[in-house]
């Protein structure tokens, strides 16, 4: 039971780059074929052989199936309360790297919200981020004048809610403790994440077998190909050498006749003298 919540962070932790990397080759992969304007088979991703590469084109990104989702997906995240305006990567990741994104200065969650929410301008880039932002100076004013300091994580699940990891510093690591939660639903919580998690690693497990099946039937089917090519290769040759012999036999039988012809009407001239 020791292990349990490490076990949880490190499966999270694959599960995550995995889903990264898959991500990161699609973008690669848009960013060739729509801003380059090249040929995305002739670009593989970083060490991503060719008939990997192509099965990714041909057979996921192509499908019908991934761009039903991929429009969902859009649709999905248009229904967002607001975003941030800190780059590419989620609010919890780039709350994980507060250091990097702010160099050498480390902010409060208050300034830290602000700074991510804000656009140059320093214009909030919606107004619901300024009434959450001023809850959560409200927060850190009233902890201040009782003495009890809150926590980041605290003060991000009274002004921000409860979403799960939702939390400074929490990024890859176990579910957050909430004072609020009794230790039945705390092991109930547990529980429901392991099971969640093992339905993701059973899942990725279940693509990569899939995928391995799809690559080693290509595989199967080329060298098929190949062998076929092979032997009409073979027979094209062995025709054409039948014709070629053919064709010799029969124009020295014609020079024969030619010649044969020539030797009687010579010999028939000379008698007729």
């Amino acid at each position: 039971m020791m292990l349990k919540k490490p076990l949880q962070a490190v499966h999270r932790k694959c599960y995550n780059i995995h889903r990264n990397w898959r991500h990161n080759m699609k973008l690669h992969y848009k960013h060739v074929k729509n801003v380059l304007h090249v040929d995305p088979y002739s670009h593989p991703y970083e060490h991503v052989t060719q008939e990997d590469w192509r099965h990714l084109i041909d057979d996921v990104w192509k499908s019908k199936e991934h761009k039903v989702r991929s429009k969902a997906g859009k649709k999905n995240r248009k229904k967002l309360e607001y975003n941030h305006c800190s780059g590419s990567r989620s609010f919890v990741a780039t709350m994980t790297i507060q250091p990097e994104f702010n160099g050498s200065e480390n902010l409060e969650f208050p300034e830290f919200y602000k700074k991510t929410h804000t656009k140059k301008n320093k214009e909030w880039i919606d107004p619901i981020c300024a009434v959450k932002h001023s809850k959560m100076l409200s927060l850190r004013e009233e902890s201040s004048q009782s003495g009890v300091q809150l926590t980041s994580e605290e003060m991000s699940r009274q002004a921000l809610g409860k979403r799960k990891r939702y939390i400074l510093g929490f990024g890859d690591g176990p579910k957050p403790s909430s004072s609020s939660s009794t230790p039945s639903r705390v092991s109930q919580d547990h529980v429901g994440e392991l099971q969640k998690l093992k339905a993701e690693m059973e899942k990725m497990k279940m693509e990569r077998e899939e995928l391995r099946r799809q690559l080693e039937q290509e595989r199967r089917e080329r060298e098929e190909e190949k062998k076929e090519r092979e032997e009409e290769q073979k027979q094209i040759a062995h025709l054409t050498s039948l014709v070629t012999e053919f064709l010799k036999e029969k124009t020295q039988t014609h020079k024969s006749s030619i010649h044969h012809d020539g030797a009687m009407y010579s010999t028939g001239g000379t008698n007729t003298r």
